[in-house]
């Protein structure tokens, strides 16, 4: 078997990420995608910003954060019945979930939102609810 050296280069960078339909300097943001946020440098840099619903006759609250550091969007969802599913998503169809624990409350993954329009989610009693999208 013969093995080819890698091209390293950043034309050979810029025609990979081409393929999949990225521009160079997209590549950073792609490593964060199904990260815990506590784990990652996204939840505390200076530019995170929430959209929030709260339904006040459940008390659950479903926020969606947005890290401009690294371009990524999570959900969490508190004050729900345990199970209660809470998910954030793109238009392409990239989503990330989670399920309530006992204590009512999860935090969904990061998800890349690089140039894309996202939403968050929860089924609460038969509802899909939703914060604003941006």
């Amino acid at each position: 078997m013969t093995f080819l050296p890698l091209d390293r280069s950043a034309a050979a960078l810029a025609a990979a990420l081409a393929l999949v339909g990225l521009v160079p300097g997209d590549e950073q943001y792609l490593t964060w995608t199904g990260t815990d946020p506590a784990r990652s440098p996204c939840v505390g840099g200076g530019d995170v910003r929430a959209a929030v619903f709260a339904r006040r006759s459940d008390e659950v609250t479903l926020t969606m954060r947005y890290s401009g550091v690294c371009r990524t969007v999570w959900a969490t969802l508190e004050g729900s019945p345990p199970g209660t599913r809470a998910w954030v998503a793109r238009p392409d169809g990239g989503a990330q979930s989670c399920s309530a624990d006992a204590a009512g409350s999860c935090t969904t993954r990061l998800l890349d939102d690089a140039n894309v329009q996202s939403c968050a989610y929860a089924a609460l009693r038969g509802d899909t609810v939703r914060t604003d999208c941006w």
